[in-house]
């Protein structure tokens, strides 16, 4: 990317004089992880693992391809030492940073201890990064300062018109293309100065060490730095965390950034940033086991400075006190997951406990759900298998159906695989990581402007980082020019794919141009607007908006209780069910159950009625038996045994939205309530869409009718709805029963 392709970006103020509209460059996620090479974690295990895990492998059939955990990756000298071979060009390692890190980290011998002391050494850098107890107060003007410093330092970006993606693609590629060539593993020029980048990342670490609001470091050195980003966002992480207004958990909120890193780190071992999936040499379980050893080892040492010591197990005492295989994650499990000492996810924590249980019994789960390999599931729309949410990759197709391909899942009581469970714990992490991401680059847009540009000029910003810039471009762009919306969408009384997959596009993803227009950080309430029109006719003059919340409920009651009918009353009066639409496979406008339903939106009694006629729908993803994700789509359509009964007083109106349900804990669930519509009057106008207070108001009655009405039924013990009485409960019951093999109402009945 070139200067004057960041120049281009535009960044508008709205007509109500608010916060900026945002059309500069929106980094992905992808841009704060570090990913470690797997030949860290295979070498960095005490000997006693590779054996043990490699033997048990052989003995159990377990392993489904590759090669030993003792001897992946690794190349022997003529000294008996083992050296990892640098990653492919093709690899998600292959930046400068990486690169030398996947050098410095290499064993050079086969001593455990030296590579695991090369580590700590690394790792006790990140240590340091801000104190570990640090007042309210000072805390929070250091972050004010560090902010102050950072903008004062940044160069001014002139702004003169949106740049067109095309232009931002073509600019992405020849920087990408650049750094490959720089970064290639067979230049031997890269090779040769490893030595001077290896000094620029010891550079780096120190900024990241040090408070970056007194950093002399220049800035060309800071500017495409994912440790130095990396940084500055998890203070921004530690200043949300202080904002909160109970006190009695003032001390959880306190160490905020603390579980967004250990989330941000075990995202470096495991996660591809790029595809959003698991990286794709987890072929085994040492593989997996090793790295859980090694993730586990690094946060010990950073959090806690323990490390295993085999002094502790004389060689004498072996038959009788045998050292433990897997010590870190041991560790890990008998000293901090029952304290919360850095994070209090319950569902990794429970996933930390399992692994350590299996590894004691020898006993582990298959790879995946049903042996389905990692391609296959890439590869197939089936809602109830081994993907548990259906990331960029798997709805780049248009013509993709959100239905299953495979018949209904007979199977599903079957545990699910390892990798299933990694895969979920990824998704939910980064939901959450992702939603502060981007609240973090509106607040510090000049810095990320500067962080892109000077780093792309200097060659610092990882190819990694570059390669999921683009993508998240050219999805961006593939998703908006293919799907609009048009005047016919709001009179079809049916539901097909085409409905589903571009709201849950605009639900899911934050590209540049939007803005949130209001927050509330410690209730984690953010909605978000947009200008842009996706329509195909401009006449209509439709709205964009979502809200982002958190419900501290399981996914499962959270869904029972939205699959009542009247969750809907605190928004519609005189709500009434009409028609019923069961699934017919064969019939394109079938494929999924709908009903519909008519009312009038509550608005003020002086303004004219708003007359809503929608059809509902819905859809659920499993992973083996439990509920990971669930849709409830609604969009105004006309119902033909209405059409002589509308009064003529009543305002029409033209909406569609979509209500996206995600799993983030075992008792914490996620929802984005998205809206696409034009109310008609003064209520569709800049005055009242761009007003803070109207913002404020409407997420406050939107957030505040859905929890109480969680509550409601929370008193009620979360009653399963009747399918016979509640049309909502009908249409999830019938979909599952259908396409994912489950009968939902056995399922959670009792729970």
């Amino acid at each position: 990317m070139k200067r004057s392709t960041v120049n281009n970006h535009k960044r508008t103020k709205s007509s109500s004089g608010g916060a900026a509209n945002n059309y500069s460059t929106r980094l992905p996620l992808a841009a704060l992880l570090l990913p470690v090479h797997p030949s860290t974690y295979a070498a960095n295990c005490h000997p006693n693992v590779s054996s043990s895990v490699s033997s048990f492998v052989v003995s159990k059939n377990w392993m489904t391809t590759g090669k030993s955990s003792s001897t992946l990756d690794s190349s022997p000298h003529e000294d008996g030492s083992e050296t990892s071979p640098p990653p492919s060009p093709q690899s998600p390692w292959t930046s400068s940073e990486q690169l030398s890190n996947a050098t410095r980290m290499s064993p050079s011998n086969t001593s455990s201890s030296l590579h695991r002391e090369s580590l700590e050494k690394k790792w006790s850098r990140k240590v340091q990064r801000r104190p570990s107890n640090v007042s309210h107060n000072s805390a929070k003007s250091s972050n004010t300062h560090a902010s102050t410093n950072y903008e004062k330092s940044a160069v001014s970006v002139q702004s003169t018109a949106n740049a067109n993606i095309s232009t931002v693609l073509s600019s992405i590629a020849t920087a990408s293309s650049s750094t490959n060539n720089t970064l290639s593993v067979d230049d031997t020029s890269s090779v040769s100065s490893r030595s001077s980048s290896d000094s620029l990342n010891t550079t780096k670490a120190q900024v990241s060490n040090d408070n970056l609001s007194k950093s002399t470091v220049p800035q060309s050195e800071i500017f495409g730095s994912v440790e130095a980003l990396r940084s500055k966002y998890l203070d921004y992480i530690k200043m949300c965390g202080m904002q909160t207004e109970n006190s009695q958990d003032q001390q959880l909120r306190m160490d905020m950034d603390m579980e967004f890193e250990v989330k941000l780190l075990f995202l470096d071992y495991v996660y591809d940033g790029v595809s959003r999936k698991i990286h794709k040499h987890f072929k085994d379980i040492p593989s997996i086991m090793n790295m859980l050893e090694t993730y586990c080892h690094h946060l010990v040492y950073t959090f806690d400075g323990w490390h295993f010591q085999q002094d502790d197990f004389p060689s004498t005492n072996h038959d009788m006190n045998p050292p433990p295989n897997y010590p870190y994650l041991k560790y890990m499990v008998e000293h901090v997951l029952f304290k919360q000492k850095w994070f209090s996810h319950q569902r990794f924590s429970k996933f930390l406990q399992v692994c350590f249980e299996n590894s004691l019994s020898n006993q582990f789960p298959s790879l995946r759900n049903h042996e389905m390999s990692t391609e296959d599931s890439l590869n197939t729309t089936n809602t109830c298998s081994s993907s548990p949410m259906l990331s960029n990759s798997s709805i780049h197709s248009p013509m993709m159906t959100l239905l299953p391909t495979k018949p209904p899942n007979i199977s599903n009581a079957e545990p699910i695989g390892i990798l299933d469970e990694i895969q979920m714990l990824c998704e939910m992490f980064y939901y959450e990581l992702e939603d502060y991401f981007v609240l973090f680059q509106q607040k510090y847009q000049s810095y990320v402007d500067e962080w892109i540009e000077i780093g792309l000029k200097k060659n610092l910003i990882p190819s990694h980082v570059i390669e999921a810039f683009r993508d998240k471009l050219q999805f961006d762009e593939t998703m908006q020019s293919q799907f609009s919306v048009n005047a016919q969408d709001f009179v079809s009384p049916y539901v097909i794919d085409r409905d589903f997959k571009f709201l849950k596009y605009l639900a899911k993803e934050y590209s540049a141009d939007w803005n949130c227009s209001y927050k509330e950080i410690p209730n984690r309430l953010f909605h978000w607007s947009t200008k842009k029109d996706y329509s195909s006719d401009p006449s209509l003059k439709l709205r964009n908006c979502k809200l982002v919340g958190y419900l501290d409920e399981s996914i499962e009651n959270v869904v029972k209780s939205f699959c009542h009918d009247d969750h809907m009353s605190f928004t519609l009066n005189d709500m009434e069910f009409h028609d019923y639409s069961p699934i017919h496979p064969t019939k394109s406008t079938q494929k999924y159950p709908y009903a519909t339903v008519s009312g009038h939106f509550n608005t003020n009694s002086i303004l004219t009625k708003r007359r809503v006629e929608v059809v509902v729908s819905c859809t659920s993803t499993f992973v083996g038996q439990e509920l990971v994700e669930h849709l409830f789509l609604y969009k105004s359509c006309q119902i033909p045994s209405l059409e002589n009964k509308v009064s003529k007083n009543d305002i029409r109106t033209r909406f569609m939205g979509l209500r996206l349900i995600s799993k983030i804990d075992e008792n914490t669930t996620r929802y984005v309530e998205m809206r696409v519509g034009n109310l008609g009057g003064i209520l569709n106008s800049n005055l009242v869409m761009n007003s803070s207070v109207v913002n404020k108001k409407m997420v406050q009655v939107l957030s505040s009718g859905l929890k109480n009405f969680i509550e409601r039924k929370k008193e009620q013990g979360f009653p399963f709805p009747n399918p016979e009485k509640e049309n909502i409960a009908r249409v999830w019951m019938e979909y599952c029963q259908q396409y994912c093999g489950l009968n939902v109402e056995e399922m959670y009945n009792n729970k």
